[in-house]
């Protein structure tokens, strides 16, 4: 058994904390895009199937396909 430093023992503990630390904060800025593309994409889904649903509401049919589209419609 050798008493030396391991980089792989318990004096590396700092150290991998603060290079984990590095990598989460890395990862901040690009979850926050996504999170607001996400945001942004099921608002889009949800104004097209109010869309929808308030033509069918005006002319009493929708179908199926239609309810579909609009949710699977994001522009």
């Amino acid at each position: 058994m050798t008493d030396g430093f391991r980089p792989d023992g318990i004096d590396a503990v700092p150290v991998k904390a603060a290079e984990a630390a590095a990598a989460l904060e890395a990862l901040k800025e690009p979850a926050e895009r996504a999170a607001a593309s996400i945001e942004d994409a099921f608002g889009r889904a949800g104004a097209s199937l109010t869309r929808s649903l308030t033509r069918a509401a005006a002319d009493g049919e929708v179908t199926l396909a239609e309810l579909a589209r609009a949710v699977l419609n994001l522009s």
